[in-house]
């Protein structure tokens, strides 16, 4: 895959070339794929419900209780692979 890189010249601006890892592809469409995912399927929950933690007990919609835990599994997610990556 080829992306665009702007250089310069001695007079003019000149478009260079850069070959882009197909594997970096590959992660960008799967994740807009799995945000997609769960775009629609947070738009088809729209109830609320009860949420019970240990003391509290409360009602939210559906919707943001399926995106909050999408988010808090990304950031494990992205904390754990920083963690890795380090050890």
């Amino acid at each position: 895959m080829l992306g665009l890189e702007q250089g310069t010249g001695t007079q003019t601006e000149f478009l260079h070339y850069k070959e882009i890892p197909m594997g970096k592809n590959i992660k960008v469409y799967s994740g807009l794929g799995l945000l997609i995912l769960v775009v629609l399927f947070t738009l088809q929950n729209t109830e609320t419900v009860p949420i019970s933690f240990l003391f509290w007990e409360f009602r939210i919609s559906r919707v943001l209780m399926i995106l909050m835990i999408f988010v808090i599994g990304v950031l494990v997610g992205l904390v754990s692979s920083n963690y890795l990556k380090r050890n």
